[in-house]
């Protein structure tokens, strides 16, 4: 990688929500950027169908169940390309078709030392769900993959889907299959992930894991629909990957606790400060302090309480609140929360920052799960978002309409 030089960021064209873009400038010709492009079987995926050549030609690239399907919309032949997404099947996510009618737009450029690639997908937006996700994939095949092919000839073309898991503050990062799916020939020293259930591309329930090996793993043996292949490398020093993975496993993943996430065009700190900032975004009935370890602060909604103490502080990577009283006077069990925990994973990706809110013992068992995922769902998606983007939440709307509606 060391010719080129790459940088990313989100842009605003007039009023239109922030799109993702990146942009790549390389030593080789225009000619030879634009034709690497259009080589989508040698950066973007293994599996791809169709022509991508001419303005009408339609190609689908797939890994496993997940495809997308594009019209080739514009070609000006060394200058630019539209691909418009005419249908998709995303099932890591809640809206399946979340990518369909949005468009892919490449724009090329010379310069006296070589070409300039921009790339924008028109559409993919801080709000949509797949948004984390899929900016690690386009930055890892616009960025990583394309820019190999152009400048040494080949690329790294994906056969699964980029996914990972989570033991408390260790990440595991792996590879998520289909079961059908054809595997590339991986050698011993992997280990596999049997996936029960995702939250995006974030494994949040499995069966099992295990050690691969290549003579006698048989996918079609596993309980879920998906696994995940992970290099078997500890990420800490001296805790053992497949024992990290399968005590999770057995001890954190019976249940499936609510989870949302938001990306937003904001450095960690700023995301952090906007999180303890609760009356910004979530109620403005709330007294105490929400900013460092051993704060204590209580909410209230009319009637309704919870009290949090502040356990766990990692400036700019996680916040941890544990409920310690509540009292949800519309509930035949008022004390429900009690015991569970908020905790917020923060991550910075290039010029924005991922934020992933867990509510663990929050489970759809209990009795309030649907109405208090559907409040989670508010503030975080909509208040929270709008705190960090437009720097005005929407604390305490969401219960002011309801009393209105009363």
């Amino acid at each position: 990688m060391t010719d080129s030089t790459m940088t990313a960021h989100i842009i605003q064209n007039n009023m239109d929500p922030k799109d993702f873009h990146c942009t790549n400038q390389v030593k080789e010709t225009v000619e030879s950027s634009f034709n690497a492009i259009n080589n989508v079987a040698g950066w973007w995926a293994t599996n791809v169908a169709g022509s991508s050549q001419q303005v009408g030609d339609r190609f689908t690239v797939r890994f496993g169940k997940t495809y997308g399907s594009f019209l080739v919309k514009e070609i000006i032949h060394g200058r630019k390309i539209t691909w418009l997404v005419e249908d998709c099947y995303l099932p890591l996510f809640k809206n399946a078709k979340e990518w369909k009618g949005t468009k892919l737009l490449w724009d090329l450029s010379s310069t006296e030392n070589g070409s300039i690639i921009s790339f924008t997908h028109k559409g993919l937006t801080p709000q949509l769900e797949c948004y984390p996700d899929c900016i690690k994939g386009w930055s890892f095949y616009v960025k990583e993959s394309l820019c190999k092919l152009i400048t040494e000839g080949k690329g790294l073309p994906g056969t699964g889907i980029f996914g990972r898991i989570f033991s408390g503050d260790r990440k595991y990062e792996g590879i998520l299959y289909f079961k059908n799916d054809a595997l590339p020939d991986y050698i011993d020293g992997y280990l596999f992930v049997d996936v029960k259930s995702t939250s995006g591309e974030t494994v949040t329930a499995a069966y099992n894991a295990g050690e691969y090996k290549k003579e006698t793993f048989d996918a079609s043996n596993l309980l879920g629909e998906y696994f995940m292949v992970i290099e078997n490398k500890p990420v800490y020093e001296n805790i053992d990957p497949l024992n990290d993975i399968l005590n999770l496993i057995r001890n954190h993943m019976e249940h499936k606790d609510y989870t949302a996430s938001i990306t937003v065009n904001a450095d960690a700190k700023t995301a952090e400060q906007a999180i303890s900032k609760v009356p910004g975004w979530w109620t403005e009935g709330y007294t105490g302090s929400s900013e460092k370890p051993d704060d204590v602060f209580t909410v209230t909604f009319g009637e309704t309480f919870v009290t949090f103490k502040v356990t766990e502080v990692i400036p700019g990577k996680k916040i941890v609140w544990k409920v310690t009283d509540c009292y949800l006077h519309w509930q035949n069990d008022k004390k429900e929360w009690n015991g569970t925990e908020v905790v917020w994973d923060i991550e910075s990706n290039d010029n924005s920052t991922s934020i992933t809110m867990t509510h663990v013992g929050l489970v759809p068992e209990v009795e309030c799960y649907e109405n208090c995922r559907e409040g989670w769902d508010f503030y975080i998606y909509k208040s929270l978002f709008k705190l960090l983007t437009e720097h005005k939440g929407m604390a305490d709307l969401k219960n002011k309409v309801a009393a209105q509606a009363d």
